[in-house]
């Protein structure tokens, strides 16, 4: 790690692990922006996690939003959690580039923005300087890196900040419920939302789909009407208890309009907690059974068309 002056910046070479990292967070994802986002995403963080543990600060990479895999697929997320004191943002950008693009999921959440500079070979990094996020002063969306404090006020800035609860940087993703996430086995005791999740033949009515020749199975089932790239599309869902605390899932895609086809290119996957690949299935007929679902279990629903996507988040 070497310092700089004229202007000081520290530089951080980045590591054969540091790289396999990134590599791996980068292989989850589909698309090829989002591929390139992870890595370099990844590698800014790892680079500040260097940078401070050898100022002798303490950090927790496993409790950053980044390194959660469901979160950083749907997120663009570079943060780094400095126990007691809260997340830092560590936000990568090219050296052709004069600023820092903030997405909106970052603004408001963080003690800080760290500016990563990228060069050519991704062998190093340099840290050039970070901006505090000032209480009841709103965080700009676009940095100017003239506007950046220089990193020798880093160190006081932290010492300085009041410590926080444990439970304020705990991921806003975790494992228990919340409103976000569809139970299903609410759905055997007939207990839903019908606003979003319906009965088929309601779906049906409601949508004036009384023509589409929709497969409605006998046992528990809901479906209802999303929007991919001006495309209605009908996601259906029904669910059968095998034994005890295990079911069988079924998830279904059939045309929302007036169109007898589903369009083309679109695609069905299932993923588990972490955000892995369960199952797939494609144009034209996308359908994914699972069996044996034990209760509990956690999986997202993701359809996608294009650049457009819909996601939807359940516990069995």
């Amino acid at each position: 790690m070497t310092k700089n002056a004229e202007p000081f910046f520290i530089t951080v070479p980045l590591t054969l692990e540091n790289h396999e990292c990134a590599k791996r967070f980068a292989s989850e994802q589909s698309a090829s922006a989002k591929v390139k986002q992870v890595y370099l995403n990844t590698l800014a963080v790892l680079a500040v996690d260097s940078f401070l543990r050898w100022m002798e600060f303490e950090t927790d990479l496993n409790a950053s939003d980044s390194w959660h895999p469901i979160i950083r697929r749907f997120n663009n997320v570079a943060d780094l959690v400095l126990p007691d004191l809260g997340r830092l943002e560590c936000r990568p950008f090219l050296a052709a580039e004069n600023s820092l693009i903030l997405p909106s999921e970052v603004i408001g959440d963080r003690i800080g923005y760290i500016a990563v500079k990228f060069v050519e070979n991704l062998q190093q990094v340099e840290i050039l300087g970070f901006l505090p996020a000032c209480e009841n002063i709103e965080t700009p969306e676009i940095i100017s890196l003239n506007d950046l404090h220089p990193l020798a006020e880093l160190t006081n800035y932290l010492l300085n900040l009041p410590p926080i609860a444990e439970e304020e940087l705990a991921p806003e993703n975790t494992d228990e419920p919340n409103l976000s996430v569809e139970l299903l086995r609410r759905w055997l005791e007939n207990n839903y939302d019908g606003e979003t999740w319906q009965k088929p033949e309601q779906i049906l009515v409601s949508s004036g789909l009384r023509n589409q020749k929709i497969n409605i199975p006998l046992n528990c089932s809901r479906a209802k009407v999303i929007n991919l790239g001006n495309h209605l599309v009908i996601i259906l869902i029904s669910l059968t208890v095998e034994v005890e605390n295990e079911m069988k899932i079924t998830v279904s895609l059939y045309p929302g309009d007036t169109e007898p086809n589903l369009p083309l290119g679109i695609i069905l996957k299932l993923l588990d907690e972490d955000g892995d690949l369960i199952a797939g299935d494609d144009y034209p007929e996308p359908m994914i059974e699972l069996t044996e679902v034990d209760f509990n279990t956690e999986f997202s629903i993701e359809v996608t068309l294009g650049e457009d996507r819909f996601v939807e988040f359940f516990q069995v």
